[in-house]
């Protein structure tokens, strides 16, 4: 609770400064605290939010990690369709950055692919 509190303080503090990248960066923390929170569809709009500003910024690591982010929400929330398209969005940035991060976005591309494959043999 702290923590999501904390990050509302920071995200409305740079909002007020129009520091879009502070901004981003408290949208992380609070995407994070809803995920560990299991709260799926705050982390998830925290998630988006943070991608978009990190896009519009073109800040491709960021951008990068933030899809990550969203992969593993998706994949947390059962929504493997979503989890598969979003990292693959990810795969491919970290790839054109040539960043080693690469390997955890397959990773969870893989697992998303298991699950969407999974959900859909039952039915």
């Amino acid at each position: 609770v702290n923590a999501l509190r904390a990050a509302k303080e920071a995200r409305a503090l740079a909002r007020e400064l129009r520091d879009r990248k502070a901004e981003a960066e408290a949208l992380d923390a609070a995407s994070q605290v809803h995920l560990a929170k299991r709260d799926f569809h705050e982390a998830l709009d925290c998630g988006k939010s943070m991608a978009a500003i990190y896009e519009e910024l073109q800040e491709d690591l960021p951008a990068a990690k933030a899809k990550q982010l969203l992969c593993s929400v998706y994949l947390a929330k059962g929504d493997a369709r979503a989890a598969v398209d979003i990292g693959e969005d990810a795969v491919a940035l970290f790839r054109k950055l040539q960043d080693p991060q690469e390997a955890v976005a397959q990773h969870l591309v893989v697992q998303a692919y298991l699950q969407r494959h999974h959900d859909e043999e039952k039915g």
